[in-house]
């Protein structure tokens, strides 16, 4: 069953649009997001706006992909890189094994006509091979979430020993020349510029008494996911975190964390990793560069 594809900008979506999209939307994610909650999370890229390709079969909305704009430094220069999120297309119409390229067609069209020199994301390992075969998309890197066990003891025993894992913390914390290491080496070549929140609309905004920021959001599995934080120093992200699940409403079993350096407890910490993707264009933009990971200061959201 062949499928054809709409190009929107967000302000450009009708109400009949954006109800067809958030049906399909909800029913692939399993999610109950509302359309309010999108459209802010669609309108928080640097231009105010997304673009999106929706995917239709017989003028029923089917699936859709979306490109948010973000501005990156590189070396000493500002640039525009898209980022790609919520791909989906209902189960029951994935006979078009092209459609996500027919989406990209378009976006990818208007995102060259202003200016924008390429494109960047994450996936996971299972749809790498469909990325860089149909799509053409190079692997960047592959980046550690690390997950760091706080509070596995349930129940009364747990009173005891979960704090104590804390005080673990801490004390490897206040032992290691780590703590005033700095969490970014300075060195790297894509670092985000301005305002950027893909996630802000179920995360948590809270300013610390260090006076640092950070959001954050309580998975189903009960960890404290931070999605983005403005953290200098190895002491910055630990102070904060322990501030956090200090006020922390629930009680928390992990926290998920990315950082640009290893933290003094990797050997009761245990890493998720994800694929990152991308696509360029600007030959300005040294390939090399784009595709070593190592070179990108990346989190999954940033602050002014």
């Amino acid at each position: 069953m062949e499928c054809t594809v709409r190009f929107k900008l967000t302000s450009e979506l009708t109400p009949e649009e954006w109800n067809a999209y958030i049906h399909a939307f909800n029913e692939v994610f399993k999610k109950d997001y509302t359309i309010e909650q999108l459209k802010f999370k669609y309108m928080s890229s640097c231009w105010g706006y997304s673009m999106h390709g929706l995917v239709y079969v017989n003028d029923l909305l089917v699936g859709g992909q979306t490109f948010m704009v973000q501005k990156v430094n590189y070396k000493g220069r500002e640039i525009l890189l898209a980022n790609g999120c919520d791909s989906f297309v209902l189960r029951e119409y994935r006979d078009d094994i092209e459609a996500m390229a027919k989406t990209r067609k378009p976006i990818y069209e208007y995102m060259k006509a202003h200016g924008v020199s390429g494109t960047f994301g994450s996936t996971y390992k299972l749809f790498v091979k469909y990325l860089t075969h149909f799509l053409g998309v190079k692997v960047i890197g592959t980046p550690t979430n690390w997950v760091l066990p706080v509070s596995y003891v349930p129940g009364k025993l747990g009173f005891v020993v979960n704090p104590l894992l804390r005080v673990v913390v801490k004390m490897l914390l206040s032992f290691s020349k780590l703590s005033r290491r700095k969490l970014y080496s300075g060195d790297e070549l894509f670092t985000p510029v301005g305002y950027y929140t893909p996630a802000a609309y179920y995360t948590t905004f809270k300013k610390l008494k260090s006076g640092r920021k950070c959001n954050y959001y309580i998975s189903a599995k009960n960890h404290l996911v931070l999605i983005q934080d403005d953290f200098e120093t190895v002491s910055d992200f630990i102070g904060g975190v322990m501030e956090l699940l200090a006020d922390c409403k629930y009680r928390v079993r992990a926290v998920e964390y990315r950082t640009g350096c290893r933290l003094p407890f990797p050997f009761f910490a245990y890493k998720k990793d994800e694929i990152m993707n991308g696509n360029l264009w600007d030959e300005s933009i040294s390939m090399a560069d784009f595709c070593d990971f190592t070179k990108w200061r990346y989190k999954r959201g940033y602050f002014d």
